[in-house]
């Protein structure tokens, strides 16, 4: 599921707007998992890529993670799906761990790797014991997104499904970097439908698709390593609050739903009202909107319309959708899954 806080979660959560405790929980990616879960088909969010863009704060929007001491988060320019990554250049070897809440018995690691010389190489742990197959190193030819899968194989510990602790950290305490994702966790002897939050806090699809100064890891080269069956794409609102053309928007968008479509189908979604008022026409979200109209219908997609599902601030902010101008709330989120849940099992 792709797209920018809105898609993270940001005002699902407790506190002060825009609300951000337990905000993952709450996201609509969780949600539509839980609601998919209880019309039948069964589905998991066991996962926890990518800061988000919210590096002093993912402990608390997700206590599944544990960031250790040293880990900074990577430019905005740098960002990749789930956001900005998770970096370490201090001669120490802490780890980010992430302690599933389902249980599983494989996962999906997720680093970049980069073409320089000083990457530092890198190990996975489960509940403490490293991996039989050792360190491995991310200093590749090419700049990318890499997915490492690990099973029983690899971990003995594995071969039950469980709630075991998975840690990443360098293999050796060095100061060379180390660009660390996350983690998506399944149980290989259970189908389900694995639920990925990608949003991106503060992120436009101009963003996302940028060439300069990472093309290797901009969604149109990760989005494939990730190989979704099926891309959701929620994205458009920092276009139009950001000024972005609309000739930039169109193109940028087809290219996600390109990208996308090299692995699986797509499902695009108008964004819901945004009622900055800092200078930019509200008006004028009709004009991103219907590019992703256009778009949808010409790339064959299923279109969710959540601008006419949420007619406007006025009409939804009183029933207690929003979390501030921009951000919904839980219930608005909630809502929000239930119409991508409705589409996704009448198919």
């Amino acid at each position: 599921m792709v797209g920018p806080s809105t898609m993270r979660g940001l005002g699902g959560g407790t506190g002060a707007a825009p609300s951000n405790v337990g905000m993952i929980a709450r996201s609509i990616p969780t949600r539509l998992a839980e609601i998919l879960n209880a019309m039948g088909v069964p589905a998991e969010q066991n996962n926890a890529i990518g800061t988000g863009g919210y590096l002093s704060s993912v402990n608390s929007m997700d206590p599944r993670v544990v960031v250790g001491a040293n880990w900074t988060e990577g430019a905005f320019n740098q960002g990749t799906v789930g956001g900005r990554y998770f970096q370490h250049q201090v001669a120490s070897q802490e780890a980010i761990t992430f302690t599933p809440l389902i249980n599983y018995n494989a996962f999906d690691a997720y680093f970049l790797q980069t073409p320089t010389g000083g990457g530092s190489p890198a190990e996975v742990l489960v509940n403490g014991v490293a991996a039989s197959t050792g360190t491995f190193d991310l200093n590749q030819a090419t700049q990318a997104l890499y997915k490492k899968t690990f099973t029983v194989t690899d971990f003995a510990s594995l071969s039950t499904p469980g709630k075991l602790t998975i840690a990443a950290r360098k293999a050796i305490a060095q100061t060379n970097r180390l660009c660390f994702m996350g983690f998506d966790c399944y149980d290989t002897t259970a189908r389900k439908v694995s639920v990925l939050n990608l949003g991106w806090g503060s992120s436009s699809v101009t963003d996302k698709v940028a060439t300069t100064p990472t093309p290797g890891w901009n969604h149109i080269n990760a989005l494939p390593v990730v190989a979704p069956d099926l891309t959701i794409i929620m994205d458009g609102t920092n276009d139009w609050w950001g000024g972005k053309s609309l000739a930039a928007f169109e193109t940028g968008y087809q290219q996600l739903i390109t990208a996308a479509k090299t692995t699986g189908d797509v499902v695009c979604c108008t964004f819901h009202a945004d009622a900055r008022t800092d200078g930019t026409p509200v008006t004028n979200q009709e004009e991103y909107n219907n590019i992703i109209r256009k778009l949808a219908a010409s790339n064959g997609c299923v279109l969710v319309e959540l601008d006419k599902r949420f007619v406007s601030y006025a009409a939804s902010s009183p029933l207690g959708y929003y979390s501030d101008f921009v951000h919904l709330r839980d219930v608005g989120y909630l809502d929000a899954a239930q119409a991508l849940a409705s589409v996704l099992v009448a198919a």
